[in-house]
């Protein structure tokens, strides 16, 4: 199961540790292997049963704690992720990776400044983390700070040139700048290294949008829509695009979407277009 997961073959993977289940059901660590290659495939309430099922049983309660928060992450469920992460950091409080998993719930939460200084905790140890200043970057173009955003996203990115969320982060940071070409070069080649972000079609989308080029941007909002629905403010372009062409109902249904995730400007958008 481990030696298949070490592969990349994580249906195989997921088979062996089934099978090895099947021969002995009380073999806690098969359970909690399965439950590792049930997060690698995006599996996260399959994990989470796993997770309940070793309960208070299993040797290493700590690496639970990181798992169910691994997990939660994934379901969104940011509250009870961050829950359970702060139980794994109070187990391992100088662990790098729980620090960074936290920092990144905390962004996701909004709290910004908590975010930056758990990722600082990380580069106080190790400087060279390029995911640390990944977040970091993250964190301060929320809070309106978009030179420092640039700053770190800089600064990770020549330790790690080829960091696809960085790239399409700081493409963003530009767009937001006013400065579209250089946007396009870094989103270009995070699509390039990662083509299964769906957060960078939606920039390639809004680089189309700032061109005035409607019928690429709305094959960049669609293309993220259908990776995933529920990446931030997407919906909400699409539908600002799809209201341009003249497809009312379509526009509406996107900013119904916006509007069910929370955003203040779907829900305005629907009222204005919609009624």
């Amino acid at each position: 199961c481990v030696a298949l997961e070490q592969t990349g073959d994580l249906n195989a993977a997921l088979d062996a540790c089934n099978k090895c289940l099947e021969a002995d059901s009380t073999f806690t660590d098969a359970v909690y292997n399965r439950a590792h290659v049930l997060i690698g495939l995006k599996k996260y309430p399959q994990a989470l049963e796993d997770l309940q099922r070793l309960g208070d049983h299993y040797h290493d309660k700590n690496a639970i704690f990181f798992m169910r928060g691994v997990a939660l992450f994934g379901m969104r469920d940011y509250e009870k992720a961050k829950a359970s992460f702060e139980k794994a950091l109070m187990g391992d409080p100088q662990n790098s990776e729980i620090l960074l998993n936290l920092a990144s719930t905390n962004y996701y939460m909004k709290n910004y400044s908590k975010s930056i200084e758990l990722a600082t905790e990380v580069l106080l140890q190790d400087s060279a983390n390029a995911d640390a200043w990944n977040i970091t970057g993250m964190a301060y173009n929320k809070m309106g700070k978009p030179q420092q955003a640039i700053e770190s996203f800089d600064r990770g990115l020549s330790l790690k040139s080829n960091h696809a969320y960085m790239l399409n982060n700081r493409g963003e940071v530009y767009l937001s700048l006013g400065e579209p070409e250089k946007a396009r070069r870094d989103i270009d080649e995070s699509i390039m290294t990662d083509p299964e972000n769906p957060w960078a079609y939606r920039n390639k989308g809004m680089y189309y949008l700032q061109k005035g080029d409607l019928q690429n941007a709305l094959r960049m909002f669609r293309q993220c829509y259908e990776m995933d629905s529920l990446v931030e403010k997407n919906a909400l372009y699409l539908g600002q695009v799809y209201l341009k062409l003249g497809k009312q109902d379509e526009a509406c249904d996107a900013f119904r979407v916006s509007w069910k995730m929370g955003e203040k400007e779907g829900a305005e958008a629907y009222r204005r277009h919609c009624r």
